[in-house]
C-alpha cells in the first residue's frame, strides 16, 4: 500500500511538471493592458419588477376592553 502512494505521488509530480513545461513553452508571450487610476463617482442603479412581499406578518391588536 505504501509503494502505491508513492507510485501514484511520483505519477501526479510527473504529470504537474509536464503540464507546467507544457504551458510555459507553447511560445505565446502573456500580454497586460494596464491604465491609470482614476477618481469618480461610481453611480449604480437597481431596476426590477414584482411584488414586494413581507418576510413576517404582525397584528397588533387591544388586550383591554374600555375607556
Amino acid at each position: 500500500m505504501k509503494k502505491l502512494a508513492i507510485v501514484l505521488g511520483l505519477v501526479v509530480l510527473a504529470g504537474g511538471a509536464g503540464a507546467a513545461y507544457w504551458g510555459w513553452s507553447s511560445g505565446t508571450a502573456r500580454r497586460f493592458r494596464t491604465t491609470s487610476v482614476e477618481r469618480g463617482d461610481l453611480v449604480v442603479t437597481i431596476s426590477a419588477t414584482g411584488t414586494i412581499e413581507p418576510v413576517e406578518v404582525v397584528d397588533v391588536g387591544a388586550q383591554i376592553i374600555g375607556r
